[in-house]
């Protein structure tokens, strides 16, 4: 009950100032008319669709969906306090670094939005559970449970893969045997149905990248030209930045459209303070799995943010690992385990 009201208070409040200084919108989300319109089984992150069809939903602000954000995103939270719970943390000062988490000005947005992410993050926090070994968590059917949300996002399917790797980690890559043969070609007919199911998604992905993309005429632009080598380094710094602490609005209209007042200036530098920030985060989470020696296949699951590089980058594609930056400031907080 606590996590329930620190959450939705303070996401509240935080959106709430937001809204005020006309940062943002909070229930704009353009590709829900597109989920909600579309005819035909055969779509992008298919059975999101379908589902938000056949509820005849026309908005993302639907109590439905908001409710069911909610709830979604505070079992989330209440997961992630528990695993560290087990690690003997001291609870005042989880208590204390959840508080201060939940006044994250990107994530609090999404505590009232569910969109196809939403289900990404729960299949993250799915393979979280499954992979740290705890006393707590039993997952028997957690692949099941995650090839089921990889239906709403198909990026998930990197943490499907990732429990699969584990396993196969786990039997020292004995597959030379009828269960093993029987596993494998389940998971490859899944996956190609799963493809064959989204349709031209990874196309869009694609001709996303080409329309809004960046390349090193753009770092030049900022910079000035240093040569190929360090233009394009530069490059690739910014694209992370962007990544990991920039909002879409950043990857799709440039600096420029940042720095027109002083609203905008002040984004900028939260965006390089969130960037920061996560990539922060996410270590100290490779270093609470290194306990479990998962740190291999925790890499493993990261390997789609490599991806974004290349194509679409913003700060929205890291709300799928948002249990991971959760759990790695929570560490961060408390590094205390058992003997």
């Amino acid at each position: 009950m606590q996590v329930f009201v620190i959450k939705v208070v303070t996401s509240a409040l935080v959106c709430g100032i937001l809204v005020n200084l006309g940062i943002l919108t909070l229930f704009d989300y353009g590709d829900f008319n597109h989920y909600a319109r579309r005819l035909g089984f055969i779509s992008p992150n298919f059975l999101y669709s379908i589902v938000i069809r056949s509820m005849s939903l026309e908005t993302i602000a639907h109590p439905v969906l908001v409710i069911s954000a909610i709830i979604g995103s505070v079992c989330v939270d209440v997961l992630c306090i528990l695993l560290l719970i087990q690690y003997a943390c001291n609870r005042k000062f989880l208590f204390l670094g959840y508080c201060l988490f939940c006044f994250h000005p990107y994530f609090a947005v999404y505590t009232f939005r569910l969109d196809t992410l939403f289900f990404s993050k729960l299949a993250c926090i799915m393979f979280i559970l499954h992979v740290s070994n705890s006393e707590l968590f039993k997952l028997r059917y957690s692949s099941v449970v995650i090839a089921f949300l990889v239906c709403f996002r198909l990026s998930a399917i990197i943490f499907l893969f990732g429990i699969f790797i584990n396993r196969l980690i786990d039997i020292r890559f004995k597959i030379f045997n009828l269960k093993a043969a029987i596993i494998i070609m389940v998971l490859i007919t899944y996956t190609a149905a799963v493809l064959y199911m989204n349709g031209n998604y990874t196309s869009q992905v694609y001709y996303g990248s080409k329309d809004y993309g960046w390349d090193t005429s753009y770092s030049v632009s900022i910079f000035g030209n240093f040569g190929y080598l360090v233009d394009t380094l530069l490059l690739f710094m910014l694209k992370i930045l962007v990544l990991f602490g920039g909002r879409e609005a950043l990857f799709t209209n440039g600096l420029n459209y940042f720095t027109s007042d002083w609203v905008g200036v002040i984004q900028l530098v939260i965006f390089l303070i969130l960037a920061i920030f996560h990539l922060f985060c996410l270590i100290k989470f490779i270093s609470f799995t290194s306990l479990n020696k998962k740190v291999f296949i925790t890499c493993l699951s990261l390997f789609p943010l490599i991806l974004c590089i290349f194509t679409v980058f913003h700060m929205r594609y890291l709300l799928t690992y948002y249990p991971m930056i959760l759990l790695g400031f929570l560490w961060f907080i408390n590094p205390k385990q058992k003997a």
